[in-house]
């Protein structure tokens, strides 16, 4: 009798973990099936193990915080708490208090380019607290030289009125229901690489992770290689990064409006004691309202065009971990189309990043007058 309720609950659990790998799920997982998950998703070589993991910040929890960090996701081992929660043992890595809510970059370098299927990783979620829910997005990168790098995949929470966009490639849904438990999600590479790179950002405040995988692939899969037919992108472990927050820079033409910047500070402590220096350059039509940058000059391009440089000296939002206080533009003239803007970020000692993104000007459309107020 116990055999057949062994085997009956075996096979039960079997069907649960197929259910839950192709589809999305309106009930929180139980650690057990997350952990068989985990082993049936990362089948074949697992080509991190042993490696070296780079932040590019440091994993601020007290309770997870250990000298054996860099290589706590690639040691082959889960957490041994199997109630997944994470966040007290020392084999985990965790940030938090908002400092991952603009995102953590992680790097791995497998030593040689290698033919690399996906990268598996268990991130905490089911909000015991609010701040331990799952991350927001997911970002992953390939570079065979450590220099240019080429997004693979990109994967977005969702909220639960969005669950039936799930598909677990571009978005996500996962049900957080007060208890915890560690998904092990499947971001797909199908690339040659010799660098590993991913950025995760959290949700609310906090980002656990306890073991990655990434899994050897197979050069003929179709598609293979198809990443580096897109344009290289700027990854980083360690600097200052200031840009805007979206991957456009949008300035008004008929009033004066915010534009809101991000940061990922990815300095040393004593480094961080230093002021943020952002330098904008701009098209010429473009005129700063507030705050005044401390240097300024015109000069014309290449192309002809007029432009403008703007230094700036800016702050942090005291309630955040991620946002500068925003910054007041205006164009005066259309800008032309086509025109790009370049956000050079740095501190004394330290590398400048740059960032390039496209620019357009608009005109807010005008509100008529309301002839009367029904109250």
């Amino acid at each position: 009798m116990k055999k057949q309720l062994f085997l009956a609950g075996t096979v039960f659990a079997a069907a649960l973990v197929s259910a839950v790998d192709t589809q999305p799920t309106d009930k929180a997982l139980d650690p057990s099936i997350c952990r068989s998950l985990w082993q049936k998703r990362t089948q074949g070589k697992n080509l991190a193990l042993g490696k070296k993991v780079t932040f590019s910040i440091p994993n601020n929890y007290r309770l997870t915080n250990s000298e054996s960090d860099p290589y706590d996701l690639t040691d082959g081992k889960l957490s041994t708490n199997k109630k997944d929660l994470i966040w007290f043992g020392k084999d985990a890595v965790g940030w938090f208090g908002g400092v991952s809510d603009s995102g953590v970059n992680f790097q791995i370098d497998l030593g040689k380019v290698e033919n690399v299927d996906k990268l598996v990783i268990r991130c905490l979620g089911g909000e015991v607290q609010k701040t331990l829910g799952f991350p927001k997005s997911f970002e992953v990168f390939v570079s065979k030289d450590g220099k240019n790098y080429y997004r693979t995949a990109h994967l977005t929470k969702l909220a639960p009125a969005e669950k039936d966009l799930s598909d677990f490639k571009q978005n996500y849904f996962l049900a957080q229901e007060g208890k915890a438990y560690v998904y092990p999600f499947e971001l797909k590479i199908n690339a040659q690489t010799r660098f590993v790179a991913f950025t995760i950002a959290s949700a609310a405040g906090g980002l656990f992770a306890d073991e990655l995988a990434v899994i050897e692939g197979n050069p003929r899969t179709p598609g293979f290689n198809n990443a580096y037919r897109t344009a290289p992108l700027a990854f980083h472990t360690r600097g200052l990064l200031l840009r805007p927050r979206l991957d456009e820079f949008a300035v008004p033409e008929n009033i004066n409006a915010p534009n809101f910047f991000m940061y990922r500070d990815m300095r040393t402590a004593e480094q961080k004691k230093l002021p943020l220096l952002l330098e904008l350059d701009l098209p010429a039509q473009v005129k700063a309202i507030k705050p005044l940058p401390q240097k300024q000059e015109t000069y014309k391009a290449k192309d002809g065009s007029a432009r403008v440089k703007m230094t700036f000296t800016v702050k942090k939002r005291p309630w955040s971990a991620s946002q500068l206080h925003p910054m007041f533009f205006r164009a005066e003239t259309p800008i032309p189309a086509g025109s790009k803007a370049v956000f050079t970020s740095w501190s004394e000692g330290i590398a400048p990043i740059r960032t390039e993104l496209p620019v357009r000007s608009f005109k807010f459309k005008e509100v008529p007058k309301l002839k009367k107020l029904n109250i």
